[in-house]
């Protein structure tokens, strides 16, 4: 049976930060199912989305716990209806920002959004 976690990770933003996650989660025998990562005032701010075996779930949390103490780090085990057996279709709209008054200097710039996977 899969487990769910969501991860919030917050550090300074640095190489190999994403690497370092990944590696662990792959160790662990964790899918990285979907991620939403930025950069703000130089540090990294991320969420994302890990599918894992129930009986793997507490050595990955470990394991990620252990990666540094630089890195704030919540995990947190969620539910997912119908655990993934259903086909999932993404949802995704792109906002267009303008329309700014023109004492500010901001050029349009579009952003995609997707939300989470919608069960078909």
């Amino acid at each position: 049976m899969k487990s769910y976690l969501v991860l919030t990770v917050i550090a300074d933003d640095k190489p190999g930060l994403v690497e370092s996650l990944s590696e662990v989660i792959a160790e662990h025998k964790g899918n990285w199912l979907e991620s939403s990562m930025s950069q703000l005032s130089g540090k990294f701010a991320g969420i994302l989305s890990v599918s894992v075996s129930q009986q793997d779930v507490d050595a990955l949390v470990a394991a990620l716990n252990r990666l540094s103490p630089e890195l704030k780090l919540v995990i947190e085990q969620v539910e997912i209806e119908g655990s993934g057996e259903q086909p999932m279709r993404w949802r995704c709209f792109r906002l267009m920002l303008s329309s700014f008054p023109p004492a500010v200097s901001l050029h349009p710039c579009p952003v995609t959004y997707c939300s989470a996977p919608a069960r078909a």
